[in-house]
C-alpha cells in the first residue's frame, strides 16, 4: 500500500464520521427552520436538504484533507479534536 492511498484511507476514516454528524446536524436545522421557510414544493424541500448536506460534505472533507497534511503529532490532535466536537 502506498503512503498516498495510506492517507487517503486515514482522510476516509476521520471524515466518515465527522461527515455523517454534519449532515446529521443539517438535517436537524432544516426541520428547525422549516416553518420558517413558507410553503415548499417536494422539490424544494429535496434541493434545500440536498445543498445542505452537499455543504456538510464539503466542509468536513476539507476539513479532513487539512487535518491529514499536518505532521503526524498534530494530525492526532487536530483528529481528536475534529471527532470530539462532532461526537453525538
Amino acid at each position: 500500500m502506498s503512503l498516498k492511498t495510506s492517507f487517503a484511507e486515514e482522510d476516509e476514516a476521520l471524515a466518515d464520521p465527522i461527515r455523517a454528524r454534519m449532515e446529521e446536524i443539517a438535517r436537524a436545522e432544516m426541520g428547525r427552520h422549516r416553518r420558517g421557510l413558507g410553503l415548499l414544493s417536494a422539490e424544494q424541500i429535496t434541493a434545500v436538504e440536498t445543498l445542505l448536506i452537499s455543504t456538510a460534505t464539503a466542509i468536513s472533507r476539507q476539513v479532513s484533507e487539512r487535518i491529514q497534511s499536518c505532521p503526524a503529532d498534530v494530525r492526532s490532535k487536530y483528529e481528536s479534536v475534529w471527532s470530539s466536537a462532532f461526537a453525538g
